[in-house]
């Protein structure tokens, strides 16, 4: 059990307390089917990269570069929920495949005639026989677990960021409400997110967890967060 307190716009102890999970899940492996684990994986190295990426720049004073990063975190999340939220070896196998499937599509776009390039198309296609392509959006994704509000109010408005549009006014540094509301997504919303992510994988794996702490002005009152609720239980009762 790991006990961590993040500092304001510090993101040194999410990516410490995510590298435990991270550590922690390589632990249970051999226990864990290896879909899951490689897509979990996947994840949360993902999560570590964005974070590093974040901290970087907001150590830089850029904000503006923040916002598709956070835009990011937020889709990462919402996956991981889905995937774990039910039918999670499938859904986790179908994650893979889909990359698996976007390669051999650009495999058939070469142009030419390559041994090798026929080689891998046939070892792909192998590898779909029984794929069976994910149609639901992040929209529907979101939904499923609960994540309205977020791919609402959050995800949707930092789109706005990734596929810019005309602004007449750019200074983020501004105070005014919504410069308060974007800074509030970036920190402290994403790492509450990041923790009820966290909270679906432990659960599931039964994986120990840690808890973190955020005291931020933009919540009420302190926020005592555990990423495996069972076992905080049992450590406090040892």
């Amino acid at each position: 059990m790991f006990n961590f307190k993040p500092r304001k716009k510090d993101f040194q102890n999410i990516k410490k307390f995510i590298s435990l999970h991270l550590a922690d899940l390589i632990t249970h492996k051999n226990v864990i089917p290896l879909d899951v684990f490689d897509v979990t994986l996947f994840y949360l190295e993902e999560y570590l990269d964005i974070y590093e990426s974040i901290d970087i720049l907001m150590q830089n004073d850029h904000f503006r570069g923040c916002l598709p990063l956070a835009r990011s975190l937020l889709e990462n999340s919402i996956n991981l929920q889905y995937v774990y939220n039910k039918d999670t070896e499938q859904r986790a196998k179908n994650f893979k495949l889909a990359a698996v499937n976007s390669m051999l599509k650009r495999l058939k776009d070469f142009k030419g005639d390559s041994p090798k390039v026929n080689e891998m198309k046939a070892t792909y296609e192998n590898l779909l026989k029984n794929y069976k392509p994910e149609h639901k959006n992040l929209k529907e994704k979101a939904e499923e677990v609960g994540s309205q509000s977020l791919y609402k109010d959050s995800y949707k408005r930092l789109s706005e960021f990734v596929h810019s549009s005309y602004k007449a006014d750019r200074n983020l540094d501004a105070v005014r409400p919504y410069t308060t509301y974007l800074k509030k997504i970036v920190f402290p919303d994403t790492i509450l997110v990041t923790l009820l992510t966290l909270q679906s994988v432990c659960e599931k794996l039964d994986l120990d967890g840690g808890i973190m702490v955020i005291d931020d002005s933009a919540y009420d009152g302190l926020i005592v967060f555990s990423t495996n609720p069972k076992k905080t239980k049992v450590a406090a009762s040892d």
